[in-house]
């Protein structure tokens, strides 16, 4: 049996296919046994490292040295408090200006008016003595000025360039800044706004200098342009450079800022100097050729004319060739200013001009000599002791419309309760509306309490007029 499955074997190796078929087997196992092994997922054989832990975030300048903005800080600080000296409250508004000269300050148009009408009502104390005391001491007291009132009167006003020039002997002594040298000023330096908020607190606004143009004759008008927001500004605001030397002033004007330079405000000081006095009409002498064509024997030609100087229509106009003013027949433009000059301010003035091919005959007010019409006196309350003048709302000042008090009466009835500058909104509740609300505040029983609506200084206070004490028998 077993030599029966011995010579079977030996019959299967002893075929000459049965190797090559082994070994075929063999190769196939393999080629197959790698296959699968590609496909399965690589394992690596060093261990995994463990993820590091996620760290906070760090500011990259932790490190900066902040001493140089306090420095900087610091330094503004000193400025303004170096400026501050040459700005002053004027009027009862209390509208800032800024010194300019010894004794002269600067500020806008609005200031201008307040002092003026400031002025008119003092003088008019002289008519309005008290009544129910006969005391000679009452009578003979000086006014008492408010603090805030430190400007004696208008000396010059441009309203071309939107300011006045006011003297102020009151002020303690205070030297101007000095001037910074528009020569050696470059676009892009460091400038600074100095002023004064509606609280009177300083302001200072930094900024740059953009262009600064020297004045000449041709173009007396330097401009200044700076890179500065100012919603502070009121009436005037210093332009500084970094050595506290005064570049300009920023003035407050009806629709946005005007900056003047410093060439300019100079030549304002020569008008000054020179006694030379501001008329709301310019002339030049008439060309002859020109007086032939139009057949005129005289007159003179109407360069210019300031139409602020006057309340209402001014009654020459730019253009015009004026042919007599005051009864007397113009030659020449010196002959034309020797009779402006002559004439007093408020006075009425016939005149002729040449316009349209015609002559026109007129009535010209004589403005006053810092071309602006001549105030209208204010309102005498007497019983109650003190002036106002009737001013309608100036948004642009955010100011309401009311009685502005003028001059309060020394010892008088609203004495210590209303203020000058003190503007009266309403009386007993009830709003005060126009001028004839002045019949209002003359119908007042002085045996009745009353309670007054006051706009003071950018704010409505309620102020309570005690009852008048009865006269004893």
């Amino acid at each position: 049996m077993e030599d029966h499955r011995e010579s079977k074997l030996s019959r299967v190796f002893a075929r000459p296919l049965f190797i090559p078929s082994v070994l075929g087997l063999l190769v196939l196992g393999v080629l197959i046994e790698g296959s699968v092994n590609r496909n399965a997922p690589s394992v690596d054989p060093t261990p995994p490292e463990s993820e590091p832990a996620i760290q906070p975030l760090v500011a990259m300048r932790s490190g900066l040295d902040k001493a140089p903005l306090e420095y900087f800080s610091e330094y503004w600080f000193q400025l303004g408090d170096d400026v501050r000296r040459v700005l002053v409250e004027i009027g009862p508004s209390h509208t800032p200006g800024v010194l300019v000269a010894p004794g002269v300050l600067i500020s806008s148009l609005y200031a201008a008016d307040e002092v003026r009408n400031l002025k008119a009502s003092r003088e008019a104390w002289q008519s309005l003595a008290p009544k129910d005391n006969d005391s000679s001491e009452a009578d003979d007291e000086p006014l008492a000025k408010s603090p805030a009132e430190s400007v004696d009167h208008v000396l010059l006003v441009d309203a071309d360039l939107g300011l006045a020039l006011f003297q102020a002997p009151g002020l303690q002594p205070a030297e101007p800044l000095v001037a910074a040298d528009s020569g050696l000023s470059y676009p892009g330096s460091l400038v600074a706004a100095v002023g004064l908020a509606p609280s009177g607190r300083l302001r200072i606004a930094p900024g740059h200098l953009e262009s600064s143009a020297v004045a000449t004759n041709d173009t007396p008008f330097a401009p200044l342009e700076v890179t500065i927001n100012m919603p502070f500004l009121r009436g005037a605001a210093a332009i500084v450079d970094l050595n506290s030397e005064l570049l300009g002033v920023a003035v407050d004007g009806p629709a946005e800022p005007r900056f003047v330079a410093w060439p300019t405000i100079q030549a304002l000081l020569d008008r000054l100097d020179h006694g030379e006095p501001c008329r709301a009409i310019e002339v030049s002498d008439l060309d002859a050729a020109a007086a032939k064509i139009l057949n005129l024997s005289n007159g003179v030609l109407t360069e210019k004319v300031r139409t602020g100087a006057y309340p209402s229509a001014a009654p020459v106009r730019a253009g015009d060739i004026l042919l007599e003013w005051a009864g007397q027949p113009v030659a020449d433009a010196a002959a034309f200013q020797a009779l402006y000059d002559k004439a007093e301010p408020g006075s009425h003035v016939p005149i002729v001009v040449w316009r349209d091919g015609r002559r026109i005959r007129g009535e010209a007010v004589t403005p006053g000599t810092d071309c602006r019409p001549l105030a209208d006196p204010p309102e005498m309350f007497a019983d109650l002791g003190f002036t106002a003048r009737w001013m309608n709302a100036d948004e642009a000042h955010d100011r309401p419309a009311g009685w502005q008090v003028a001059a309060v009466l020394p010892k008088g009835r609203v004495d210590g309760v209303i203020q000058e500058g003190d503007e009266i909104l309403s009386v007993n509740g009830r709003t005060l509306q126009g001028p004839r609300s002045a019949r209002t505040l003359t119908r007042l029983e002085s045996t009745q309490s009353i309670l007054f609506g006051v706009w003071r200084r950018g704010r409505v206070v309620m102020l309570v007029l005690p009852a008048a004490e009865a006269a004893t028998p």
